[in-house]
């Protein structure tokens, strides 16, 4: 159910996600995480989407001639992403799933801290450094994130531009379990962005802070989980 990388991730992913209902749960959960984390960099801190790149790179371009600072900005929301996916690449082999996704919350704790201490961007029209830290930090969090579980079956978790594809694909041939799968994920992503939008109007860095939570939370409860079930699991003779 996941990309084209599931094999070459043999021995560093949960054995659990084997099972139908750890992986909906995995997948679910994280990316609901992420989409609460975009929307609210879409409507505050950032103003930008920083958990998916469709269409950066058509605004990157003409921006160029007519607005250089947005152009600027446009181009570190790109670098942190495509940096945090080269880090996710290199991450998993050597930490494991649950490791790699701890540190890719890294930039995002550290992004959580400039937020407490009032370092964040005010408006759209802003090309202040405070936002572009945060322009920077967000998406190297959410690439590296993307990167990990699309290695595993997870697959994509930060963004559906691909799902959306494959959704339609799979209803088209009657494809009805990896129909819930997507369907799955589509509705987390959604329903993270309307509480990202939500924690936007009451306390941003909490939302940040509950974002990286989840993602942690449920790594880590999961891994706990894969043991757990690895250790009932009857020894062959």
């Amino acid at each position: 159910m996941g990309s084209a990388g599931n094999d070459s991730a043999a021995g560093m992913e949960w054995r659990l996600l084997q099972n139908p209902l750890a992986l909906h749960i995995a997948a679910g959960s994280m990316t609901f995480w992420a989409g609460t984390i975009n929307g609210l960099a879409t409507v505050a801190l950032v103003f930008g989407r920083v958990s998916h790149m469709s269409g950066r790179i058509i605004d990157q371009a003409p921006t160029l001639f007519y607005n250089p600072p947005r152009s600027l900005f446009v181009s570190t929301l790109l670098l942190g992403f495509f940096i945090g996916t080269m880090m996710g690449a290199v991450a998993l082999p050597r930490l494991k799933l649950t490791g790699a996704l701890t540190v890719a919350m890294l930039p995002i704790i550290v992004a959580v801290i400039l937020v407490s201490m009032g370092v964040y961007g005010t408006s759209a029209d802003s090309y202040a450094p405070a936002r572009f830290m945060l322009a920077f930090l967000l998406p190297l969090g959410m690439g590296m994130q993307n990167s990990i579980t699309s290695q595993t079956c997870i697959g994509r978790t930060t963004h559906m531009t691909g799902d959306m594809t494959d959704l339609g694909i799979s209803v088209a041939k009657g494809n009805w379990e990896r129909v819930r799968y997507l369907g799955l994920k589509y509705v987390a992503f959604c329903c993270g962005g309307l509480a990202g939008y939500l924690g936007s109007r009451m306390s941003p860095v909490l939302t940040l802070l509950l974002g990286v939570a989840g993602i942690i939370i449920t790594a880590y409860c999961l891994q706990h989980w894969d043991r757990c079930a690895q250790r009932c699991t009857p020894t062959p003779f």
